[in-house]
This record gives C-alpha cells, sequence and structure tokens, in this order.
C-alpha cells in the first residue's frame, strides 16, 4: 500500500496555499484523529517523518512538508505527544506556539508537521520565539540551507514562518 496516494492531493493544495505567503484562501488541514497506526494520516505523518530523518542522516532531500492537525482530548503533554509522534518536542512547541512545557486542554487543536525542525515565526509570539530569532540572526549562513518560508491558517490568522528542516534546539 502506498501511504502517499492519499496525501498527493493534499500536498498539491499544501504547495499552492500553505506555502504561498499570497495565498488568501483558508486551508482545512489533514486531521489525525487518533494517534495510533491505525489512523491512515498518522501513518502516512509517519512516514514522511521517517524520510526526514533518513534526508537528515544522509545530507539528502527532504520530503514535503505538509501539517496535519490533531485535536487534543485533554491532559496529554508537549513531551508524550512528541514521543508518540516521533517528533523531537521543539517541533510541536515552535509550530503550536507553545513557549514552555505543559498539557493540552480538551479540544486544543495541534498542528503537527511533517518534517522534524524549527518553525520561527516572523512577529515572536513567546520569549522561546524571541530567543530563536536572535539565535538565528546570530547565525544565519548556518541554519539557512533549505529553509522554507510559509503562513498557517490558525484561528483566522496566517502568521509567516521560516521552517529550518533538522534544526533542533541543542545544535
Amino acid at each position: 500500500m502506498n501511504l502517499h496516494a492519499g496525501l498527493l492531493p493534499a500536498i498539491a493544495v499544501l504547495s499552492s496555499c500553505f506555502l504561498s505567503p499570497a495565498a488568501a484562501v483558508p486551508f482545512d488541514y489533514p486531521v489525525i484523529v487518533r494517534l495510533s497506526p491505525q489512523d491512515i494520516v498518522f501513518r502516512q505523518a509517519q512516514d514522511s517523518i521517517a524520510q526526514g530523518y533518513q534526508a537528515e542522516q544522509s545530507a539528502g532531500k527532504y520530503p514535503d512538508l505538509f501539517i496535519c492537525r490533531w485535536t487534543a482530548a485533554g491532559g496529554e503533554d508537549l513531551f508524550s505527544v512528541a514521543a508518540r509522534l516521533s517528533l523531537p518536542y521543539e517541533a510541536l512547541a515552535t509550530l503550536n506556539g507553545i513557549g514552555r512545557p505543559r498539557a493540552f486542554v480538551a479540544g486544543e487543536t495541534v498542528f503537527i508537521p511533517s518534517i522534524a525542525g524549527v518553525f520561527v515565526p516572523d512577529n515572536p509570539r513567546n520569549d522561546l520565539d524571541i530567543l530563536l530569532s536572535a539565535r538565528l540572526e546570530e547565525q544565519p549562513d548556518g541554519l539557512a540551507t533549505g529553509t522554507i518560508r510559509m503562513t498557517l491558517d490558525s484561528a483566522g490568522k496566517r502568521p509567516m514562518f521560516t521552517f529550518y528542516p533538522g534544526a533542533r534546539f541543542y545544535r
């Protein structure tokens, strides 16, 4: 079974809507209903995340970035959700504007990237964003390779981000 077959139309829309700063059409992200291999979108995201790690290790080409969304039942914490997704917590924290570890509240939408990395918004939302912006300004050449400029449709807002594939807090 080709796990990417169902995602190709979503990636095509994502490429034209999600990654384009000029796009004005809201986008409904693929939904992960359960953080479980029985969920097809979860499996597709896991496959892409694994391909991203392979690209990172071999200095190869990253797969296309896509974003999924999951709705928290309540009480799940950032670290356990990141572990369940096989993502470093900084990928979830920086995409979702989470400045410190905390539990998700019931009904909270959590955006999930298909590639591990760091998302830095143009307009910082918290102290973590400010620190990341300052760090990246100090090392623009070291982290600029393969960056992606993007917007995120979230609650009627469209913040701009720079995504650094493979970046981590510790390097």
